[in-house]
């Protein structure tokens, strides 16, 4: 595909999940080094869904991440102590 073949809503899209993907994990990872357990995000930037469905997603992905290297790492920890 050439430049020319994407529509300017596809490429406001990318922007868009670029931006709120970047602003999540900057918050999450502020919140994690301060031991701040709830992040809330308010304004008139959150106010459309798709905003909010990203930030809702891209923080699951983290924290489940972030689950599933825990439980490796207990498993691994339980096999080596036994």
């Amino acid at each position: 595909m050439t430049a020319g073949e994407f529509k300017r809503e596809d490429l406001a899209r990318t922007a868009l999940n670029y931006v709120v993907q970047d602003l999540a994990q900057t918050a999450q990872l502020v919140s994690r080094c301060h031991g701040i357990r709830h992040v809330f995000f308010s304004g008139g930037f959150c106010s459309t869904p798709l905003v909010r469905t990203i930030i809702t997603a891209d923080f699951a992905r983290r924290n489940m991440t972030q689950y599933m290297q825990g439980q490796v790492r207990y498993y691994i920890s339980a096999l080596i102590t036994r």
